[in-house]
């Protein structure tokens, strides 16, 4: 199985485009691949990030409270990080290829990288696990209808 959550990570990071700040889409295609693929229950988070208690994100207000707005708004507007739980894993695709672009402007960012290095692809972690430095804190849960608009907005971003 999890050779299986391997490949599909491999997959998405091979074919999204490397853009930072794509957490809200990255997350919502794995969510969808891990539960048609796999017959997994994951779940897409969203909330704030924080590293070493630096705010890296902070949702300024709940995608699920905004379910009536255009999905450009969303996108467009949103300053939040979204990743994907799986029991009691995060994964966050995207986390690493925004840390790595030169659109990042965090104090922490020599830190991760002294850290993690360079190159990684996605951070994968218990969310228990303190050693990290990563702190994720949960606002919302993205339900399929969300996560749908999400991704069909995610095909008009990816193509311009």
């Amino acid at each position: 199985m999890i050779e299986n959550i391997e490949n599909i990570i491999i997959e998405i990071l091979e074919n999204v485009p490397p853009k930072p700040f794509l957490c809200l889409q990255m997350s919502s295609l794995l969510y969808v691949k891990l539960e048609d693929n796999l017959k997994l229950n994951p779940k897409v988070i969203t909330g704030n990030l924080y590293f070493n208690r630096e705010c890296i994100f902070k949702q300024d207000y709940s995608i699920n409270d905004k379910i009536n707005c255009s999905e450009n708004l969303i996108l467009d507007n949103w300053t939040g990080h979204c990743w994907v739980e799986l029991d009691n894993t995060i994964i966050d695709l995207s986390i690493f290829r925004t840390i790595y672009s030169s659109l990042f402007y965090k104090s922490c960012k020599t830190e991760i990288i002294n850290k993690f290095g360079n190159g990684r692809g996605c951070l994968i972690l218990k969310k228990d696990n303190e050693n990290t430095g990563f702190e994720y804190e949960k606002i919302d849960i993205l339900d399929n209808n969300i996560i749908n608009g999400i991704l069909q907005g995610a095909q008009i971003i990816c193509t311009q």
